[in-house]
């Protein structure tokens, strides 16, 4: 997945299904491509592919960074911003937190459109974090913006583009 193997062809025992063999006797084109003769370095991937790697390294970083990626509790927001205007089907977000820390991810899942809209969090979520409509969003990942949530935060999500926000 790290450097975009497609699974395609016949492989093993498995017909052309997109997916790559079980069997140990077999290679992968992409990884093998990373493995690059023993060097380890991704010397022979395309370099899109070697952008998708660097991408999942920096993702495997950040989720190391944070107790509340790591352990912490889920609040799903979508049945909330499912009502409000420029939010999309497409678009998911949600908060991970702990009693330390809180972080808000928004994904665009759309390959052909960005989504801006103002995200608004629910009371249950504001009195957890006393707050009482205010709070700053330190961008983490995908963004290093911060945004000053006031009666919401007003976001553009990228086209394939994901966001999270430290919460404070």
């Amino acid at each position: 997945q790290e450097v975009g193997e497609p699974g395609a062809g016949i492989s093993g025992f498995s017909s052309n299904d997109g997916r790559t063999t079980i069997f140990d006797y077999w290679g992968v084109p992409m990884h093998q491509k990373w493995l690059n003769q023993g060097q380890y370095d991704g010397g022979q991937l395309p370099e899109n592919r070697k952008h998708l790697r660097a991408y999942y390294v920096e993702l495997m970083h950040f989720c190391r960074k944070y107790e509340a990626i790591r352990s912490g509790y889920f609040y799903d927001l979508q049945p909330l911003m499912a009502v409000h205007p420029g939010y999309s089907e497409q678009v998911l977000s949600y908060l991970r937190f702990t009693d330390q820390e809180c972080l808000l991810f928004i994904c665009n899942f759309s390959n052909h459109q960005s989504f801006s809209f103002n995200m608004v969090l629910p009371e249950v979520i504001l009195k957890m974090l006393n707050w009482t409509n205010q709070g700053n969003f330190k961008g983490v990942f995908g963004t290093k913006q911060e945004i000053i949530y006031d009666e919401g935060l007003n976001v553009e999500v990228p086209v394939l583009g994901s966001l999270v926000f430290h919460v404070s």
